[in-house]
């Protein structure tokens, strides 16, 4: 097993268009660079939640020889812009602006990173911008955004039910957001504009838009015991992909969700990080 390393992060302000994008570089630490990735970070409290698991991963990924760049999209994080003023297009944007600085840096090859609703975020920004990703790793996404949104929404139920007499359900919310209301959900404030783009999303069809390699991790308490237990839309994804040709690496991981609560924050680092080695070097074979 890999040492956890400790490896000199760079935290800076990169300029766009508009506001600056606080980002984190982990610079490769053995030379020559074998090549760079693009961190693309979860939704709202996900990517909060996740922060110090990400960080250490990315050092030691930084460690094995890859650049690895994070940045807060605008209106999340330290970020100029509030989340309701956040945009689809505008992360992507963001995202351009983040790959190109990380390609001035002269890395061999740059590949892309998504956790949750940022894979998904990934896979599109990959599939539009019709650039030459050699790989696309993603943890844990959600099978449609729908999905995504549902989840985010659900928030709003468990604090109504603090309230007596409370009927609000995710229909009543996505009826708001349908009218161009932005709803607050665990104070965060949901751009209409931007849920309308997260229910278009499916992961079938992004994965089948690109032609990278594409790593997916699915973290787990258990794999499942026979095919019959995959899920229906995860057997429906798979055979997307051998249609369209997709080169797809699928495997379980056994962590806890890290992302979803600060009460389980545990130290899977070390699990994470022989994942991503054994993805990485089976890429360069």
């Amino acid at each position: 097993m890999l040492p956890v390393p400790s490896s000199k992060a760079v935290p800076f302000f990169l300029p766009g268009s508009r506001g600056d994008l606080f980002a984190v570089y982990y610079p490769p630490q053995h030379p020559p660079a074998r090549g760079g990735i693009l961190y693309v970070h979860a939704f709202a409290e996900e990517a909060n939640w996740s922060r110090p698991t990400i960080a250490g991963v990315a050092r030691a990924i930084a460690r094995l020889g890859y650049g690895v760049l994070t940045v807060d999209l605008y209106g999340c994080g330290e970020s100029a812009g509030e989340f309701r003023d956040a945009r689809w297009e505008g992360w992507h944007e963001d995202l351009l602006l983040a790959l190109q600085w990380l390609q001035d840096r002269n890395l061999p090859q740059v590949g892309l990173w998504g956790l949750r609703l940022g894979a998904l975020l990934a896979l599109d920004f990959a599939g539009r911008s019709q650039r030459p990703f050699p790989f696309i790793i993603l943890w844990h996404p959600p099978s449609s955004g729908k999905d995504a949104l549902t989840q985010f929404l659900r928030l709003s139920l468990v604090q109504a039910t603090t309230n007596a007499g409370s009927r609000m359900t995710t229909k009543n919310l996505r009826n708001k957001l349908a009218s161009g209301i932005c709803v607050e959900v665990a104070g965060w404030e949901l751009n209409p504009e931007l849920a309308v783009a997260m229910e278009r999303l499916d992961l079938s069809s992004l994965i089948s838009q690109v032609s990278s390699s594409i790593y997916w991790i699915q973290f787990a308490q258990s794999a499942p015991a026979t095919e019959q237990d995959v899920p229906h839309s995860r057997q429906r994804i798979f055979q997307a992909c051998e249609a369209n040709g997709v080169a797809l690496d699928f495997r379980h991981l056994t962590v806890r969700t890290f992302w979803a609560d600060r009460a389980q924050m545990t130290d899977d680092s070390q699990v994470l990080i022989d994942a991503m080695n054994s993805i990485l070097t089976r890429h360069e074979r």
